[in-house]
């Protein structure tokens, strides 16, 4: 198959979660011998980290000659820059065009990358692909969903409305004001603007032949507006070239290393994990301590929303910022926590897969099942409702090798089972022929 790819990021297998993704998709695409033409849509201006990563990436496919990665498309590069007073007008247009009976349609003003339709229909002319894929990508949905005559094949790990709409559950957190009169009508205003937000979404999702997704309650919502073909697709990681590494040991653990958040630290995600992390479960592991020194880590650059930086002002959390090399800090780790899905915002993680790919000890909130029902308590991953549950359940792997040995190894099981990227894109690819047999079928009868 000759494959159109947008992507929201330059591959490169040395970057955040969306970077190595990117990367696997496209190198495993070609190894199944499938021509790949890599189109990056990038949201943010030209910088040097990006035209770094892009030779980078260039000069990895190089001697791949299934891989033609395109000039990446800079967004910003084909907005024009408005007056103030304009902005401010387009923000009112938004508001009236956000209300019942005019929010079907698709307003620019949140999907900026709209402005890459004229560029990447030409693209798409010129290569002339059997289907148009897009990986995890706001950006490519929008610029792409009005092509014609290409069937689309869309992996999606978030809804576009999502976070805002968790956002908007519990404003406190995310220093969103909800009092006095304009406090109200500010909030009332963001609210009708997410709902647009999410019927225009569905509507431009619609279009595309399959939306596949890494986690199982966001397939379940396409298909309840309406999806003819949205189905539940793993995530995935690649192996760990080091391999995983068990932790043999037959003591009791005196200084608890515990990896508490990795990531953006004032994304939505980490927001709810890390509040809850120092509101309710380090509170509740103080009180259950008998002797052992804990140590909570934060891995990630970013800045922690105002909401969480009083409660994580404690001696035994520990910020290190970004490092090179999380996958050392995580073999070092008594256990790997996952809160993100703590107040109910349940995405596809990615860094489950981190975790077990190295064999760690994972324990997380049971939101998460939601998301990936490859989870099983006890077999592959310990998880907890409630504060109180979880605090045992760190203490007990700190207590009991054998237990936390245990789950590293049926961690480690499920993601050689179901998320390697490896066995995963392949299963992708059999979907997008799907799609793509009556295009091929053409083509070769011409």
């Amino acid at each position: 198959m000759k494959i159109l790819l947008l992507l929201s990021s330059i591959p490169y297998d040395l970057g955040e979660a969306i970077d190595v993704v990117s990367h696997e998709v496209v190198r495993l695409m070609a190894h199944e011998g499938h021509n790949v033409y890599v189109q990056p849509l990038i949201r943010e201006k030209c910088s040097a980290e990006n035209s770094e990563r892009e030779e980078y990436a260039r000069q990895s496919f190089v001697s791949q000659p299934l891989i033609q990665l395109l000039p990446a498309i800079y967004l910003t590069d084909l907005t024009k820059s408005q007056a103030p007073i304009i902005n401010r007008l387009n923000f009112f247009k938004a508001i009236f065009f956000s209300l019942p009976g005019l929010r079907r349609l698709i307003n620019p003003y949140f999907f900026p990358a709209l402005n890459a339709r004229p560029v990447l229909n030409s693209i798409a002319i010129e290569i002339n692909p059997d289907v148009l894929v897009s990986i995890w990508s706001w950006e490519a949905l929008a610029a792409s969903y009005s092509i014609k005559g290409i069937p689309k094949f869309v992996y999606y790990g978030n809804p576009d409305h999502k976070p805002a709409r968790e956002r908007l559950r519990f404003p406190h957190l995310f220093d969103i004001s909800t009092k006095g009169f304009f406090g109200q009508v500010k909030f009332y205003i963001l609210k009708l603007l997410n709902r647009a937000l999410e019927i225009q979404h569905v509507r431009m999702m619609s279009s595309c032949e399959v939306t596949a997704n890494n986690s199982l309650i966001d397939s379940n919502y396409y298909t309840e507006k309406g999806h003819p073909q949205s189905i539940y697709l793993q995530n995935m990681w690649p192996d760990a070239i080091e391999g995983p590494q068990f932790q043999h040991c037959n003591a009791k653990i005196k200084k608890i290393h515990i990896i508490g958040s990795v990531g953006n630290l004032g994304a939505t995600g980490n927001t709810f994990g890390l509040y809850f992390l120092g509101t309710q479960l380090l509170p509740k592991l103080k009180t259950k301590l008998q002797g052992e020194d804990l140590v909570i880590e934060i891995f990630g650059g970013g800045k922690l929303q105002p909401s969480c930086i009083k409660p994580l002002s404690d001696p035994m959390i520990k910020f290190h910022g970004w490092v090179e090399d999380i996958n050392s800090q995580i073999r070092q780790a008594t256990a790997f926590l996952v809160l993100t899905n703590s107040y109910g915002f349940t995405v596809g993680n990615t860094r489950i897969l981190l975790a077990w790919s190295l064999g760690a000890c994972v324990i997380a909130h049971s939101f998460s099942k939601l998301s990936m029902p490859e989870l099983e308590h006890g077999v592959n991953v310990l998880l907890g409702d409630t504060d109180d549950e979880l605090a045992e359940l760190i203490l007990q792997v700190t207590r009991d090798p054998q237990l936390r040995e245990r789950i590293g190894y049926g961690g480690y099981s499920a993601f050689r089972k179901y998320f390697r990227s490896s066995d995963v894109v392949p299963k992708m690819l059999v979907e997008i022929k799907k799609i793509a047999l009556p295009r091929l079928f053409l083509q070769n009868a011409k």
